[in-house]
């Protein structure tokens, strides 16, 4: 976890803190990746703006997203919820 600086706003720790994670969360993946001949990876998305979600929510929204973005280029194939290759 990157350590917190006085002058940081709260979202931009946020930020930092998404950013660590995604790539830790990325780096085991490529290892796992590495260690398998196919590797089938099933996500979501979610409405960011949506009423209702708390703080915890809503970070594991941005952290969801960050990763699936820098999952995209990584993978062979990507289909959407609706089916579609992208």
């Amino acid at each position: 976890n990157p350590a917190r600086s006085d002058d940081r706003t709260e979202k931009e720790e946020e930020e930092a803190f998404c950013e660590h994670l995604s790539h830790e969360i990325l780096s085991d993946i490529v290892e796992l990746a590495k260690k398998v001949h196919h590797l089938i990876l099933v996500s979501n998305t979610y409405e960011k703006d949506a009423p209702g979600y708390d703080d915890s929510t809503k970070l594991y929204i941005r952290l969801l997203d960050l990763v699936n973005e820098k999952l995209i280029p990584m993978a062979e194939k990507v289909y959407d919820l609706r089916g579609n290759t992208l």
